[in-house]
């Protein structure tokens, strides 16, 4: 069965309240707007709303801040690191910042890079859930169950009601093979984001693990909020070859070989394992 995936958890933005000159106020203004369509899920729009504002009034340090924010959502996570950067220069007690840098380096392939700037950020706001729910996803990434786990544990208890928390706890369970705890996990993400493709992938994958029936639904779910990820496709098309569907999950390889041909190759392997016979060799004359 595929391995659950890692996911980040939560992106918070913050509203700047100032006013100051011309150009400051239409730099908040814009500032503002763009906190309203990133909370709408508008990120394009967002972004362009944060630039505008960051051109009209470069000092802004929260407009500068929601941008970087902005980029690193949006998979633009090298400009969002300098942008960071920057701003830890200029403000170096700024532990938002040093919390969106990690994000950033952790988008970006550098999950080891985030361990530092995630525990700068803890050392001025210990009792942060986010950026604590953040390490602990860098750290299972380094394959350092224990110590994700140990974040995610102290994140649960400051905020119970983040469920990216709750879904990045069950994926370290699940890597240290506690899977019933892992999907007790996932199901209260869920509880708390009916709406996320990952937990409920990584639901399927865990109560597989576990025998249970109807684990389908939970893949199907998933790939009704996120047709083209390949994860619940591939997990899908397991228990369809499982319960002897075989028609089902050839239409499951076929997605997958425009979705993902890494997948598509492991798959295609469980399908034709099902033919694979010992063929006799020939046996030679004289």
């Amino acid at each position: 069965m595929q391995k659950v995936s890692c996911f980040v958890a939560i992106v918070i933005l913050s509203v700047t309240v100032y006013t100051q000159s011309n150009s400051a106020g239409k730099a908040i203004d814009l500032n503002n707007l763009g906190v309203d369509k990133m909370l709408g899920g508008r990120q394009d729009a967002a972004l362009g709303d944060f630039r505008s504002a960051v051109e009209l009034w470069p000092g802004c340090l929260k407009c500068r801040y929601n941008l970087a924010r902005t980029l690193t959502k949006t998979g633009e996570a090298a400009e969002a690191i300098k942008i960071f950067e920057g701003l830890l220069i200029e403000k170096p007690d700024f532990g938002d910042a040093y919390s969106g840098l990690g994000d950033a380096l952790t988008e970006s392939g550098r999950p080891e890079d985030s361990l530092a700037a995630y525990n700068a950020a803890l050392k001025l706001n210990p009792n942060d859930a986010v950026t604590l729910t953040n390490l602990g996803n860098s750290l299972e990434q380094l394959k350092k169950h224990d110590e994700a786990l140990t974040a995610l544990d102290k994140a649960v208890k400051l905020d119970p009601n983040l469920a990216g928390t709750h879904g990045n706890r069950g994926t370290t369970l699940y890597s240290l093979k506690r899977v019933k705890e892992a999907a007790e996990s996932f199901r209260r993400s869920i509880e708390l984001d009916p709406n996320s493709p990952e937990t409920l992938n990584n639901l399927g994958v865990a109560l597989d693990a576990l025998g249970k029936k109807g684990t389908q639904k939970y893949f199907e779910q998933a790939l009704r909020l996120k047709p083209d990820w390949g994860f619940p496709v591939y997990n899908l098309a397991l228990v369809n070859l499982k319960r002897g569907e075989r028609d089902a999950a050839r239409v499951g390889l076929a997605s997958l070989e425009r979705l993902d041909m890494g997948l598509a190759d492991t798959l295609r392997k469980h399908l034709w394992s099902k033919y694979v016979v010992e063929v006799p060799l020939r046996t030679s004359r004289g």
